[in-house]
């Protein structure tokens, strides 16, 4: 699932954001607000760009949209998670900002919350990721229909060789652990994979061994995916270190042999 901010539904299971053809009210912005610009703008001048943008229209749910996403670029998950619920304040339809709040509040730990904003999500688009998002909330948050809701869903997916289908055959029991991991032949695949399967090892209660699948994803993920971070969030919640390892020094140079010494000739 590439993780990427995009435009409005281009990919479900990542943070979306409004670009300047998404936004209603770039009609009263300059057209190279960097608000909008969030292709190529830096995450503190997003910011910036996107307050700017609130201070003179305050019922901008785009911009809270946009800015809750730089927020989260920065390491402010409050601030992040206030602007996703006041964009969805102002507008009930910004289903952009109701699943970026989902995936705030998994990383949270808020299972029940994140699942109710998933099942939102699903009421208007049902898609594999969002699919796996409800799923993983829900299970984690006691919905008894977790696995069916999921099961129905994958027998609409078509051919069971496409892509992400292993992810569901997992949960269900469907495939191994091993398989699974095969089945993922690109690096966004193997970034998806890994984490799948540690969260598939968390709500099997097997915690200990997650550990490895949830560091792998966060080794092959690019660092603005939503894997990259919730494997990190799992991991903190699990109790492990997620801070990077300090380098090992590197070893000194060995000492130069000593040149060989040629052989006395024979008498």
């Amino acid at each position: 699932m590439r993780t990427t901010i995009v435009a409005g539904g281009a990919a479900a299971a990542c943070l979306l954001a409004i670009s300047a053809s998404f936004a209603p009210a770039l009609a009263q912005t300059k057209p190279d607000d960097a608000c909008a610009k969030w292709e190529t703008t830096q995450p503190a001048r997003m910011i910036e760009a996107c307050s700017e943008i609130i201070g003179s229209d305050a019922k901008a749910a785009w911009a809270y949209l946009n800015r809750g996403i730089a927020y989260a670029a920065t390491g402010k998950p409050d601030e992040e998670l206030a602007d996703y619920t006041k964009a969805i304040e102002l507008d009930p339809k910004l289903i952009n900002a109701r699943q970026n709040r989902g995936v705030a509040y998994y990383d949270r730990g808020d299972f029940a919350a994140a699942a109710s904003d998933f099942a939102q999500v699903a009421s208007v688009k049902k898609d594999p990721y969002t699919m796996l998002l409800l799923y993983l909330a829900g299970s984690r948050s006691g919905v008894a229909t977790a696995a069916a809701d999921l099961e129905t869903y994958a027998r609409t997916l078509g051919a069971a060789g496409n892509w992400p289908f292993a992810l569901f055959e997992l949960y269900l029991g469907k495939k191994t652990i091993p398989a699974t991991l095969r089945a993922a032949v690109t690096k966004e695949h193997r970034c998806e994979a890994q984490f799948h399967v540690g969260e598939f090892l968390v709500i099997a209660n097997i915690k200990a061994a997650a550990e490895r699948p949830l560091r792998m994803a966060a080794g092959v993920c690019t660092r603005d995916t939503i894997e990259f971070n919730s494997a990190l969030a799992e991991l903190k919640r699990l109790g492990f270190e997620t801070t990077p390892a300090k380098p090992r020094p590197a070893r000194p140079p060995r000492p130069p042999k000593p040149p060989a010494t040629a052989a006395a000739p024979a008498r």
